[in-house]
């Protein structure tokens, strides 16, 4: 809501579709609780037969300010993309001479002061935690992080599921580990 508040995520897996947050919002995962991204056969394909994820799991509304998203471990507390069936679709597109659209797993483009901190995101589809767009969405802290996805050299590869793109400017990032 744009009126703020917290929604907490109890210990647990939940399948989720994509969420939007508006301003003065807190999304919290308590230690043992896992947000999972629904699965690609629930997104529309286009003409090719490609599934296509045309905006982030997690993003703000319009111009949306103030926004925390908080674990209480940094290996407990997932926000999981389910991202191998994704990956197998980029292979096969790139092998057929055509592509797909996957957006990032969370990104905040407008709006201003974001938090991330303490939890762990995997199997991304595509990038984790983009921040900003052209200059706008900044004044962003990201601590305490865990990023894992396959390299692009694994068996089975990841691709695209860079750890922290950021577009904009004031971000601070540290005590984090990334393993993509």
């Amino acid at each position: 809501s744009d009126g703020g508040g917290m929604v907490v995520i109890p210990a647990g897996t939940f399948l989720c579709g994509p969420l939007q947050m508006g301003s003065k919002t807190v999304l919290h995962l308590c230690e043992g609780a896992t947000l999972k991204m629904k699965a690609i056969d629930t997104f529309p394909t286009d003409a090719n037969g490609y599934h296509q994820m045309s905006s982030p799991f997690i993003t703000g509304k319009s111009n949306a300010s103030d926004i925390v998203i908080e674990g209480e471990s940094r290996t407990t507390s997932v926000i999981d993309g389910q991202g191998a069936p994704w990956w197998d679709e980029v292979e096969a597109a790139k092998t057929a001479g055509k592509s797909t659209t996957r957006s990032a797993m969370i990104r905040f483009w407008q709006g201003s002061r974001y938090l991330f901190r303490s939890f762990c995101i995997q199997n991304t589809p595509n990038t984790n935690i983009t921040i900003g767009r052209s200059g706008k969405g900044g004044n962003a802290t990201v601590h305490g992080i865990t990023v894992k996805n396959p390299s692009s050299s694994a068996t089975d590869p990841s691709h695209n599921t860079d750890g922290f793109p950021i577009w904009t400017q004031y971000v601070n990032i540290y005590d984090c580990e990334i393993d993509t």
